[in-house]
């Protein structure tokens, strides 16, 4: 978990043990600040993340990068911290 919240953690598209993506998730239940309007205005403000509302209403946050030739621990460790980041002002984003 960061900053108290579980967050799953996805490698994708993972062949002869190498991986090309690794994306950090969290999911949160349906809550009515969670509209359209809060998800465009997210979506346009932070290039990095991604937030989306599934079809029962929860809210998805995720963040992806890229592991195509090779990355460090400590690149990992940066995009790590840089999700908690992200959730920590996810936490103040009021849509606006």
């Amino acid at each position: 978990g960061m900053s108290g919240v579980n967050v799953y953690v996805f490698l994708s598209q993972c062949a002869n043990d190498n991986c090309s993506s690794l994306q950090f998730n969290v999911l949160w239940a349906k809550d009515p600040l969670y509209t359209l309007n809060y998800v465009n205005a997210w979506n346009s403000q932070w290039r990095d993340t991604k937030v989306s509302i599934d079809s029962d209403g929860d809210l998805s946050f995720s963040h992806a990068f890229n592991l195509l030739g090779g990355v460090t621990l400590d690149h990992i460790t940066q995009n790590a911290q840089l999700f908690e980041a992200y959730l920590v002002e996810l936490s103040k984003f009021t849509g606006k």
